[in-house]
């Protein structure tokens, strides 16, 4: 019987370890990634703060999709949501001067770096992405809006309901 368990055991293993091979689509997803983030600046959530708290013209553009925004957003003075797989249709029509500083950001970056790299393709010239996305701004302190209100996001240890 243990004869048997082991000889399962190893055939367990060494299927997963057949079945566990590199996943192309993921890896051409990241080296894609990767290169936008070569051709796109990337600013800092400290960066964004000082641009909204100056009153500097820009657009913040936000490339969730419609169901991600209610959970939190940045606020900005000129800000729009168009889902990544949109903004090469809708911004264009939008007539947003192609020299105008254009923000994006996603969840955690990757969405934004690619929005922006699409955008510098079709002739924006001043397009930058937020680092880590909303995620990056809320771990950095900043407040966020949703449809309850503004708030800052703060550790679950802090809130008192942790035992």
């Amino acid at each position: 019987m243990k004869r048997f368990l082991l000889a399962l055991f190893c055939l367990m293993a060494f299927s997963f370890s057949v079945f566990a091979e590199a996943n192309p689509v993921a890896d051409n997803s990241k080296a894609m990634v990767s290169a936008a983030k070569q051709m796109v600046k990337e600013i800092t959530p400290q960066e964004l703060m000082d641009l909204i708290k100056g009153k500097a013209n820009f657009v913040l553009i936000d490339v969730r999709t419609k169901e991600e925004v209610p959970a939190a957003k940045i606020e900005a003075k000129e800000y729009y949501n168009i889902s990544r797989g949109l903004i090469e249709f809708m911004l264009p029509k939008m007539n947003i001067p192609t020299d105008k500083l254009i923000v994006t950001y996603c969840k955690v970056g990757g969405r934004g770096v690619l929005a922006a790299e699409t955008l510098k393709r079709l002739g924006y010239q001043n397009v930058v992405n937020l680092k880590g996305g909303i995620k990056g701004w809320i771990e950095a302190g900043f407040p966020v809006t949703n449809p309850l209100g503004t708030f800052k996001m703060v550790p679950y240890e802090l809130t008192g309901c942790a035992e």
